[in-house]
């Protein structure tokens, strides 16, 4: 619910009287006001709305070293191993890992991973940066319903 203020334009050096004041003071009051809440729906237009209860599973690589030469792509395939089974593919993702405190240089730093193709014992990422990285440290991580 949209709350009216009034608009007012004071300038440097103008009195400030007693009405902008108290009009300024009631503006606060307003806005300090609670509104009544209303519950956003969202419903998927292909659909029948359904309760749906979530139940995703997120794995990870653990700490893996991907060599990466300049500009070129560089494809690696991580596998889920045998722990995890995915009922289908699941939503991958990249974060690259700094050991210690020392940070990999910016040129370094600049890595572009593209994830190519998921699958649900694999996922296929390459990795691009602007120079060569030779132990860029990454954690594939992936997230989906378990089989």
């Amino acid at each position: 619910m949209a709350k009216n203020l009034v608009s007012r334009n004071v300038q440097a050096g103008d009195p400030i009287t007693a009405d902008i004041f108290n009009n300024f003071y009631t503006d606060l009051n307003t806005l300090a006001t609670p509104e009544t809440v209303s519950n956003v729906v969202i419903k998927n237009a292909n659909e029948s709305a359904v309760a749906t209860k979530i139940t995703n599973t997120v794995w990870n690589s653990g700490i893996k070293s991907v060599n990466v030469g300049a500009g070129a792509p560089v494809l690696k395939t991580f596998q889920f191993g045998s722990k995890i089974k995915w009922a289908e593919a699941p939503l991958v993702w990249v974060q690259v890992y700094t050991e210690g405190t020392t940070l990999l240089p910016f040129s370094q730093s600049q890595v572009f991973p593209q994830v190519q193709s998921v699958t649900t014992t694999e996922a296929k990422i390459y990795f691009r940066c602007a120079v060569a990285s030779p132990n860029l440290k990454v954690i594939i991580f992936a997230t989906g319903t378990p089989a």
